[in-house]
C-alpha cells in the first residue's frame, strides 16, 4: 500500500485502501491483538456475538463492528470487566449486562420515560450494579415496611 501511495501509476494496488489507514494498520493490529488475548473480553464477545453468521462483505462486516460500537456504547464501563453472577459455559452471567441469569432472580418490569430509564441506566452503571440490581435494592427498604405494617395489622407484632 505504500508503494501504492508512493507510485500511484505504478499500479501496485487495486483496491488501494487511504494512506492514514495504512501508516496506522500496524498499531491497530497490536490492539485487536491485545483485544483479542483478553480472556474474559473475549468470552463476552462469544456468548453476545457468537452466534452471528460471519458477514461476507465488507460493508456487512463495518456495520457489524458499528453495532457493536454502539451497544457497548450505552456502558460506562467494559461489561466483561463487572463481576460475574455465576459460573456458566453456556450464557453471559456479567451483573452489568446479563444480571438477570443469577441464581434465584426474576425479571421484573417497570414503566419510565426514556429520560429516566437512561438516567437510571446511568445511576446502576455508576455504582457497578445491572440496572435490576440496583432496583431490587432501592425496593427493598420499602418492602421491609410494608411487611412489617402487615404484620402489625394483623396482630402478629
Amino acid at each position: 500500500m505504500k508503494m501504492h501511495h508512493a507510485h500511484p501509476k505504478a499500479g501496485f494496488a487495486r483496491n488501494a485502501l487511504p494512506l492514514p489507514v495504512v501508516e496506522g494498520i500496524k498499531e491497530r493490529i497490536a490492539q485487536v491483538q491485545r483485544e483479542i488475548q483478553d480472556a474474559a473480553r473475549r468470552v463476552w464477545f462469544e456468548h453476545h456475538y457468537g452466534d452471528m453468521r460471519t458477514p461476507r462483505l465488507r460493508s456487512e462486516k463495518h456495520g457489524e463492528v458499528e453495532r457493536c460500537a454502539e451497544k457497548l456504547k450505552g456502558y460506562l464501563y467494559p461489561p466483561w470487566e463487572s463481576p460475574e453472577g455465576r459460573q456458566s459455559d453456556h450464557a453471559c452471567t456479567r451483573v452489568l449486562c446479563c444480571g438477570h441469569t443469577q441464581r434465584e432472580s426474576c425479571l421484573t418490569f417497570i414503566t419510565l420515560p426514556n429520560p429516566d430509564r437512561e438516567a437510571l441506566k446511568h445511576m446502576a452503571y455508576a455504582r457497578g450494579l445491572w440496572v435490576g440490581d440496583l432496583l431490587g435494592a432501592l425496593v427493598k427498604p420499602a418492602l421491609e415496611e410494608w411487611r412489617q405494617s402487615q404484620a402489625t395489622d394483623d396482630g402478629t407484632s
